[in-house]
């Protein structure tokens, strides 16, 4: 697979869990920690290979500069916030600053014309401790068709 592709992919599903509810959020992510890794691969995705984006006809200048106006947009509201707005469960569930990022995240989607797209998950547990608390968990995300 090239590599463009594959960061186009994980740069789209980001944006797709982003814009999802709470609950689906902590779903896709697993057993990480939701908030502060939907961040980091909604940032990682964009920057590493953002120049090959346009190059190789995955986006337009327009849909990189609103990609850009989200990024931005993520990096002002974030700003200042405690370790929990990023770590808690709850406070994903519950702060509006969380809402209103998944609204944006939503007309972002509707603006690069993917909010027909979905993930699907496959989940695979491979170890658990002592006291049955998942270790480790393989999972495949895929891009489909929204239903």
């Amino acid at each position: 697979m090239d590599i463009t592709k594959y960061w186009c992919e994980e740069l789209i599903m980001s944006i797709i869990t982003l814009a999802s509810p709470a609950e689906k959020q902590i779903e896709i992510i697993g057993i990480g920690i939701t908030g502060d890794e939907m961040l980091i691969d909604f940032d990682s995705s964009l920057t590493w290979v953002k120049d090959n984006y346009v190059n190789n006809g995955y986006f337009s200048e327009k849909n990189i500069k609103k990609l850009n106006e989200f990024d931005k947009y993520l990096d002002e509201v974030i700003k200042g916030q405690k370790e929990d707005f990023f770590v808690d469960n709850n406070e994903l569930i519950n702060n509006p600053i969380w809402e209103e990022i998944r609204e944006k995240a939503k007309a972002l989607l509707k603006d690069l014309e993917m909010s027909n797209l979905d993930i699907t998950l496959d989940r695979t547990i491979s170890e658990l401790d002592n006291n049955d608390r998942i270790i480790i968990e393989n999972t495949k995300r895929t891009l489909i068709p929204q239903k």
